[in-house]
């Protein structure tokens, strides 16, 4: 990473953690929404990754995330630990609101690449999209 794009994500990093500790003072969810609200959780508890979100207006953009699943799944059948078609799946199962599908993308991508601060970062948003405070701040710190 270049050093500008290191320096947005350590800031984002530490505002990431600053909202992790401040929950966990509260005793509340960060980034959590109630079911049957906007974005809200599907049906499913909420450490089984099932919340709808996105971790970034940046990953909004692509309109069809079960297509980017079906041709990233695709590459995997080939090359089962590419790490762009498992970057690339994450980001579209974080569209779809697949959160614990995004995780173990980003879980295999950390065994590749396990001092990458973006993949970090990317899957400490997951967790805290579903609640998973514990595993967030492992990945903030």
């Amino acid at each position: 990473a270049s050093p500008v794009d290191s320096k947005l994500i350590k800031e984002r990093k530490q505002s990431v953690l600053r909202q992790l500790h401040e929950a966990a003072a509260s005793g509340a969810t960060p980034g959590a929404r109630k079911a049957g609200s906007p974005g809200g959780a599907e049906k499913g508890s909420p450490g089984k990754g099932t919340q709808k979100g996105s971790l970034s207006a940046e990953q909004e953009g692509s309109a069809d995330p079960d297509g980017e699943v079906q041709e990233a799944s695709r590459v995997l059948l080939q090359r089962p630990n590419d790490p762009e078609a498992l970057r690339k799946r994450a980001e579209a199962y974080l569209k779809k609101g697949l959160t614990a599908k995004a995780i173990a993308d980003l879980d295999a991508l950390l065994v590749q690449q396990p001092d990458s601060p973006d993949l970090l970062l990317r899957r400490c948003m997951a967790h805290q999209l579903v609640g998973n405070t514990e595993a967030a701040l492992r990945d903030a710190t």
